[in-house]
């Protein structure tokens, strides 16, 4: 019989080994709701990795660049990879704020592209 307790977590584990100890079978019980937990051991960490979606593999099907702003005024610059898709263009563009959220892409009447969507806090 195993049993771990997170008393941080308000939470524990309560197991028990099989005859190979390849797996404990148990139950993990947390603010008063228990769900059946299987541990199991594994013997290349490789086994845990999550599988992506896609693992890009150049040559990309895009160009790559990588660009940097600055503000001297704060000593501060920041870093980006710029993706830019094959053929001439116009291209929409999309701009992701980590803080704020996502941009959106929109066309002005002109054809041109805009970004719009990004907002300040002071702005919400």
């Amino acid at each position: 019989m195993l049993k771990l307790e997170m008393k941080q977590l308000s939470g524990a584990f309560r197991g028990q080994d099989l005859d190979d100890l390849s797996t404990i079978d148990g139950t993990w019980t947390q603010l008063g709701n228990s769900l059946p937990l299987v541990l199991k051991r594994v013997k290349d960490a490789a086994e845990l990795e999550r599988p992506r979606p896609q693992n890009p593999v150049k040559p990309y099907p895009y160009r790559e660049e990588e660009v940097a702003y600055s503000n001297p005024s704060v000593g501060f610059q920041l870093g980006a990879t710029l993706t830019i898709p094959p053929g001439k263009g116009p291209f929409s563009r999309r701009s992701v704020d980590h803080r704020f959220g996502t941009t959106r892409p929109r066309r002005k009447p002109d054809g041109a592209s805009s970004v719009s969507g990004a907002r300040r806090p002071s702005d919400a």
